[in-house]
Order: C-alpha cells, then sequence, then structure tokens
C-alpha cells in the first residue's frame, strides 16, 4: 500500500502502521470508545483521516458521505502518546492559533486534513477536519465544507463547528 506524502505538524512524533483485522500495535494511539485513528488511500490525490472500529474489522470515514474500507487501512501509532491531547475548537470563532500543532492526518483537493472527533448521533467519530485556512494553499475564503467532517445515520455528510481537534505538544 503506498504511504500518503505530506508533511505536517507533530508528523516526527507519530506514523502509520499497515492494521490488520483484529490485530491493534501496542503502540496504535487509542481513540475514544475503543476506537483508533486511521487513514486510507482514498485516490492519488486523496487521502482520509478514518475511524478504525476494531470490534467490526473496517474504518469509516466521510468523502462525499459515508465510506466503508476492510483494506489498505493505516493506524495512527506513537510511542510518545503523552504528547497528544484533544483541543475543544469552535469553527465559528476564528483565532489565530486555532490550528496550531494540530495532527495532519491526510489530505485532498491539495491542502492537509486534520484529525477531529466529536460525539454525534450517540458516539464518537473520528473525522477528517477540513481547515479555514491552509497555509501555502488555496482554501476558499468561505469554504463552505470547513469544520469536522462525519457523517450520519443515512450516510450524507454532515458538517460540526464544534468538536475536538488532535494536536501535539511540539518537540524543542
Amino acid at each position: 500500500m503506498p504511504d500518503c506524502k505530506f508533511k505536517g505538524c507533530a508528523s516526527e512524533e507519530f506514523y502509520w502502521r499497515n492494521y490488520f483485522p483484529s490485530e491493534i500495535p501496542c503502540d496504535a494511539f487509542p481513540g475514544p470508545d475503543c476506537k483508533y485513528i486511521g487513514q486510507v488511500n482514498y485516490s492519488n490525490d486523496v487521502c482520509l483521516p478514518v475511524c478504525i472500529y476494531p470490534q467490526c474489522n473496517k474504518a469509516v470515514g466521510e468523502r462525499a458521505g459515508k465510506q466503508e474500507f476492510r483494506e489498505n487501512i493505516r493506524i495512527m501509532c506513537s510511542t510518545n502518546a503523552h504528547k497528544f491531547f484533544w483541543e475543544p475548537i469552535d469553527f465559528n470563532c476564528v483565532t489565530d492559533c486555532q490550528m496550531k500543532n494540530a495532527v495532519v492526518g491526510g489530505y485532498q483537493d491539495g491542502y492537509n486534513l486534520y484529525v477531529g472527533k466529536a460525539y454525534h448521533e450517540g458516539e464518537w467519530k473520528i473525522g477528517k477536519v477540513v481547515p479555514k485556512h491552509n497555509p501555502g494553499k488555496v482554501v476558499p475564503k468561505h469554504n463552505p465544507y470547513k469544520g469536522l467532517q462525519v457523517w450520519n445515520r443515512c450516510g450524507s455528510c454532515e458538517i460540526i463547528s464544534n468538536f475536538d481537534i488532535l494536536k501535539c505538544t511540539p518537540t524543542c
């Protein structure tokens, strides 16, 4: 499986391992409710952060609606898990440091995607965060897709403005 190629905040603090059903690596970074952060190459120009459901041996992500994956999944790992934390964020209120030290989990349409989570429809979901702004990349000023993108019960995309974003304490 080809690796997603990107650089971003804290990329030296974590790495991606191939995920095999029912085998969680000892250094996998845990998400909420026994779920894990995953990554899938959706196409040549799209690499998605996804939510791994190990009890179902699948990963779920959002790309024009709910997408399920059962192969070619990678799982986020780190020997420095203590450096990561979830920070509440509100994309309705812009601040200069909102995305500082956010963990890059993939890319699409020429810009980075970050890792976020939200409690939605009775469960925690991990998904892609489309940034309001992305340094060096063209993101529409009034991007209607900014925020945490997750799937709903009908399989459609929902964009959440208040969520938690995964960040890493920088190494000095």
